[in-house]
């Protein structure tokens, strides 16, 4: 009866590990959803208003106030044309 106490113990203990590793992932995946959002909403926005593109993500921080969280994201933004939608990617760092 021990010996089947203990093994149904380190499985809840492995099931729970799994299931807090799992949530976590799904955590930083939601915000990095959300960030990437923001900057979307930011660049159309600035779209709708001026009738062209922004030029740089610090044009968007300086007049729309985006925030930008260089510390636990890494910003890519190419511009092409004022008239093209920039290609933006959001990468979160390790």
């Amino acid at each position: 009866m021990g010996i089947l106490t203990a093994a149904l113990s380190v499985a809840l203990i492995i099931f729970a590990a799994v299931g807090l590793i799992n949530s976590g992932k799904s955590m930083r995946s939601r915000q990095l959803k959300t960030v990437t959002q923001a900057v979307d909403v930011a660049v159309n926005e600035c779209y709708a208003l001026e009738g062209s593109y922004p030029p740089s993500l610090e044009y968007l921080h300086e007049n729309y106030g985006l925030v930008l969280d260089t510390q636990h994201y890494i910003y890519d933004y190419s511009v092409f044309a004022s008239n093209i939608p920039p290609e933006i990617h959001v990468l979160a760092k390790s």
